[in-house]
């Protein structure tokens, strides 16, 4: 009888035990799945994080290398400019040069003042009657006419400081016209 009583002790021993380990089983279970859950919750919103961060560093790569390409294609046009301007200012100089005397006949037709004085550079070979001529070392590819109130110059950088920003939009205007049919 003792042993039977013993055997059932442990059977319901044992019953208890299996319970409790149930129990204890569920309950980590459901721990397990919520601690699990949070981590997974956790993992993705620091995933997102980390994909907002990366697409913002490629955008930002992307762009930066977009806008060095375009700072060395202006600077390309830019010199391009130049060098367009280098050229219509030779021209401009040579012509100057050559029709001098024409320009500064037309140039002072209007003229409704006696006082007046026009300087040509000191190799210029220039006479014209009713005139009043001087010669300047000063003056290279360019003639002055000048008054006690007023002076006018005749020279690249008068007239590229009056046009000169309209010579480098019609210029930068013809260079993106070329490069647009070109690449198109």
């Amino acid at each position: 009888m003792l042993d039977k009583l013993i055997k059932k002790v442990i059977k319901d021993a044992e019953k208890k035990a299996s319970s409790i380990i149930e129990d204890a089983e569920r309950y980590l279970e459901v721990r397990y799945q919520a601690e699990r859950a949070a981590i997974e919750k956790k993992y993705k919103e620091k995933l997102r994080e980390e994909q907002t961060n990366i697409d913002r560093e490629m955008e930002l790569s992307i762009s930066s290398f977009i806008m060095e390409r375009e700072k060395e294609l202006l600077a390309l046009q830019n010199s391009f400019i130049d060098e367009i301007l280098q050229k219509v200012e030779e021209r401009f100089n040579d012509y100057l040069n050559k029709k001098m005397k024409e320009l500064i006949i037309d140039a002072c037709r209007d003229i409704k003042e006696k006082e007046y004085v026009v300087q040509v550079p000191a190799e210029a070979d220039i006479d014209i009657e009713g005139i009043k001529i001087e010669k300047n070392t000063k003056l290279k590819a360019a003639f002055m006419i000048v008054s006690p109130r007023w002076e006018i110059v005749f020279d690249w950088k008068s007239i590229n400081a009056s046009i000169g920003d309209i010579l480098r939009e019609k210029t930068a205007a013809l260079l993106n016209d070329n490069g647009k049919t070109e690449t198109s």
